[in-house]
């Protein structure tokens, strides 16, 4: 399970170069808007995915994203499954990047089941104590 989190004010950020207009005017409702972000959404976590299962070796899939909006963040769900089916670690990534000239701040948000992370952390240590 992936999320990508990020702030109403980030997510207008966003809407304001993929829509081209003013961040003040980016309606969360438009579904033009929600698509747009999505795929962006879908983009990061496709990269985030392809770069771990470069290093590790591993297969790792994604689902089309869903979003879920509340007050305080946007969440965009990755796959949408219950919590209780995972662990409690979490690999936790805070994210900058640049669309024109704007800089963009989130977090994603990673949670695999508990073997598998346990797989994927013994397989980054391996990586990191080859580089050295």
């Amino acid at each position: 399970q992936i999320y990508f989190v990020l702030t109403p004010e980030e997510g207008r950020k966003i809407g304001s170069v993929l829509m081209d207009k003013n961040a003040d005017d980016i309606d969360f409702n438009d579904i033009l808007f929600q698509s747009s972000l999505k795929e962006i959404v879908n983009i990061l976590a496709g990269s985030f995915c392809n770069a771990l299962a470069a290093l590790t070796g591993f297969t790792i899939t994604i689902t089309p994203p869903l979003m879920r909006m509340n007050k305080p963040t946007m969440i965009i769900n990755l796959h949408d499954l219950k919590m209780e089916n995972y662990g409690k670690e979490a690999i936790y990534i805070k994210t900058l990047f640049l669309i024109e000239t704007i800089n963009v701040e989130g977090t994603l948000i990673f949670l695999p089941d508990s073997n598998s992370i346990k797989k994927i952390l013994k397989q980054l240590r391996g990586q990191i104590r080859d580089d050295h």
